[in-house]
């Protein structure tokens, strides 16, 4: 029998057939005989399943519309058929003992062992369900198979994609097969691999498709995650691979992890830096559930088209050293399958099932940034207006103008007076005037305004005096009060001519009389006395007589144009106002317009008010399903998800742009912009936790409950630094360090002091 860690030997050239069945469990070692029922022609059951198969194990993939295929012994066909005859020849102890040996199963369990493959596309898991598919064959037959006798190809073609591109996932659906191993059977999930160069979106769906058959088929035990040992570091496509398969795992699945690294048998080739594993998986995977192979199936499938090209003894050596250590590496990987729990599936739904909400919820929560941004473009846009509007009333507000003035005005008066009729003279002549009212003009020549000539004389010596005063008399005459006419009371003695004389190239008539400035009588008119006492020359006097009735001696203009009336004109201030109807149009336009867009922008400003109250439901909503998806999934970092694939993003465009400088673009950038928003989105949201409930944040930053000592943050901060640091790690992440800093410093403020006592702090009330 083939032992837990033995090795064949190098087979020599001279190997016989039975030499190399005795690696393989011994001469003539068979296949154990399947159940009962599935010998021969196999006779089926309900619904087409071989009658010999537990409905328990396909029925819950059957009934989700999961496809499910149990795979018989020795079946030689390159596609699955149930039922198919199995070989008895030969006997099946050499296979049982191994099992017997290697898992410590003798009889066969009740129930199956299910095994979830998960991993990159292009890793291998379908040439690793190939290979276990053809475990017992190989084992029972391996000198054959080397020979020339075909392997099985168990997958179901109609869910796989016959392409060349190892960077487009072969694999369409998850798919069940139902594998014979000796006296277990297993049950083993074939998912559709991720990373798919043909977008996000097929990642998406297949997620979907993985988690549905999980939920079907009720309980796994091994996760198998199936990484290229050739892998030398972690790079952006692969850590976004298993950050999208950590994302559908829960947290109590850690314990069912296996990870098998394909492309090399030993760990010595391996490329792979387990410490980034552990990272992302936040669990240390034990030695036992580390399972290297280089897998002898797809070996086998590259000599069957290198027969003939090379020496088929040389093929022949490397497909039996093959298939011996890969025996060696399958029963460790079967010995950590059986004796791994059973791990119910009802987590991985909702696990999905908040993911999905979160990313909806970021979806809407990003809508009604977009939906404020816009409405603040259009308030700021409002703003501008009411502006614009207010610099046009300001312009045209002064459509009114004001002028301040003088101007005549003709009022009516209690008694006549004589008035000028030339235009804008405005001269009150004589007013009141005591003659009798008349329309006889040439009555006019009595009124005072009339009556006397007056003629400026210059006396430029006492020669000239004396010789003015020569002709001039004083005489007592009587004066009426107005000097209008009619019959006076009051005598005077002023100077006046007894007869006419020329002076200074003027002619007087008879009775004209002399006026002295500043020397004067009551009547206005001067007497001898004031001519003769004047003794500074020159000097002005003047000289009136009636020989110039006609013309005003107020206003100067011909007694014609004058007339009596109970009038007087007066002149008084005013102040007109005039408007400018083009100019006021304006303003008023141009205040309407800033009032309707006052309106306006109350009503942008309440819609403003009204989506970031929908912003902050949405945030609170979203914070509590990060939190959920974080404590309940093996990610604790919901935004890690979202940097993986802009990340990746970033490397598919770099990398396109490389090929070819000129490529289409555009769509991998609007993924990547898109990502960028949802990734602001939640680090925003995320950022509001950290302000309005700084206790709250930290202790989810460092997944502490709130019952936490200061020993419990010490020694988990530890743990989060070893892991993130940037010094201890080459994917440290110095944002994430900086986080747990600031958690550590808030949690130390508030737990040190009361550490010892294990009770919550002050101020927290850990509802």
């Amino acid at each position: 029998s083939f032992l837990a860690g033995a090795r064949c030997p190098d087979p020599g050239p001279a190997m016989n057939g039975h030499a190399a069945a005795a690696c393989f469990g011994g001469s003539g070692a068979a296949f154990p005989h399947p159940p009962a029922g599935v010998h021969g022609a196999a006779p089926s059951g309900p619904g087409g399943v071989p009658s010999g198969v537990k409905n328990s194990q396909v029925h819950a993939g059957v009934a989700a519309g999961y496809p499910v295929h149990v795979v018989a012994a020795g079946a030689s066909s390159s596609s699955p058929q149930p039922g198919l005859p199995v070989s008895t020849s030969g006997g099946s102890g050499g296979f049982l003992q191994w099992c017997a040996r290697v898992l410590g199963i003798s009889a066969a369990p009740p129930d199956d062992f299910t095994i979830l493959l998960l991993g990159q596309t292009g890793s291998g898991k379908s040439s690793f369900l190939n290979l276990l598919a053809n475990f017992p064959s190989v084992m029972r037959d391996g000198q054959a198979i080397v020979d020339g006798q075909p392997l099985k190809d168990v997958r179901d073609m109609r869910f796989e994609t016959d392409v060349s591109d190892r960077t487009v996932s072969q694999t369409q659906e998850a798919t069940v097969y139902s594998l014979p191993m000796g006296p277990v059977r297993l049950r083993v999930v074939d998912t559709p691999g991720f990373g798919d160069t043909r977008g996000m979106d097929i990642d998406k769906h297949n997620a979907k498709r993985i988690v549905d058959c999980v939920k079907a088929l009720g309980s796994v035990h091994a996760i198998t995650l199936v990484i290229s040992g050739r892998e030398s570091r972690m790079t952006a496509q692969l850590k976004y691979v298993l950050t999208e398969l950590c994302a559908i795992l829960p947290r109590g699945a850690r314990g069912n992890i296996l990870v098998v690294f394909t492309n090399t048998s030993n760990p010595l080739f391996l490329n792979f830096d387990m410490d980034a594993l552990n990272d992302l998986v936040e669990h240390e995977v034990a030695e036992e559930r580390q399972i290297f192979i280089d897998n002898p199936y797809v070996l086998w499938e590259r000599g069957s088209k290198n027969s003939g090209k090379v020496p088929n003894d040389a093929i022949k050596q490397g497909l039996l050293q093959a298939f011996a250590e890969a025996a060696q590496n399958l029963g460790k990987f079967l010995l950590a399958v059986v004796n791994t729990s059973r791990l119910n599936t009802e987590e991985f739904e909702r696990l999905y099932d908040l993911r999905q909400k979160i990313e909806a919820t970021t979806v809407q929560a990003l809508n009604e940034l977009e939906n404020v941004q816009r409405e603040k473009q259009e308030l700021a846009k409002h703003k501008v207006e009411i502006k614009r509007a207010k610099n046009e009333e300001e312009m045209h507000k002064e459509f009114t103008r004001t002028f301040n003035g003088k101007r005549w005005l003709f009022k009516d008066a209690d008694r006549h007076g004589t008035f000028c009729g030339v235009k804008d003279c405005h001269s009150n002549c004589h007013a009141p005037c005591i003659m009798e009212k008349t329309l006889e003009n040439a009555r006019f020549k009595e009124c005072s305004a009339f009556r006397y000539t007056t003629t400026k004389l210059e006396l430029r010596s006492t020669g000239d005096r004396d010789a003015l005063c020569a002709f001039m008399r004083d005489k007592c005459c009587p004066f009426h009060t107005d000097e209008d006419g009619g019959t006076g009371t009051d005598y005077v003695t002023v100077a006046r001519a007894p007869r006419a004389f020329s002076f200074l190239g003027h002619k007087f008539l008879a009775d004209a009389m002399l006026q002295v400035p500043g020397a004067t009588t009551c009547t206005g008119w001067s007497a001898m006395c004031h001519l003769e006492n004047l003794d500074d020359f020159p000097r002005n006097v003047y000289v009136g007589d009636t020989s110039d009735q006609d013309t005003c001696k107020r206003c100067g203009h011909h007694r014609k144009y004058h007339y009596h009336d109970n009038k007087v004109w007066e002149q008084e201030k005013y102040t007109d106002t005039v408007v400018d109807n083009a100019t006021r149009q304006k303003y008023l336009d141009a205040k309407s317009f800033r009032e309707r867009q006052q309106e306006m922008l109350k009503g942008v400003e309440a819609r403003i008010q009204t989506i970031e109250g929908v912003q902050d439901r949405l945030g609170g909503e979203l914070v509590k399903r990060i939190r959920q998806f974080e404590g309940l999934g093996m990610t604790r970092n919901y935004a890690l998800l979202l940097r993986s694939q802009k990340d990746l993003l970033e490397q598919h465009i770099n990398a396109t742009l490389e090929g070819d400088a000129h490529a289409d673009i555009k769509a991998l950038k609007d993924a990547r912009d898109s990502l960028e928003a949802k990734l602001a989105v939640v680090l925003e949201e995320m950022g509001k936790t950290k302000r309005s409930n700084p206790l709250e944040w930290a202790f989810a930053m460092l997944a502490l409950e709130r019952s936490a000592t200061w020993a419990d943050v010490k020694r988990k901060f530890e743990q989060e630094a070893l892991r993130h640091h940037p010094d201890k790690r080459k994917e440290g992440d110095c944002e994430r360090m900086q986080q747990l800093n600031e958690a550590r410093s808030i949690l130390e403020k508030h737990l040190k002091p009361r550490h010892s006592s294990g009770f919550l702090f002050k101020g927290f009330s850990g509802a």
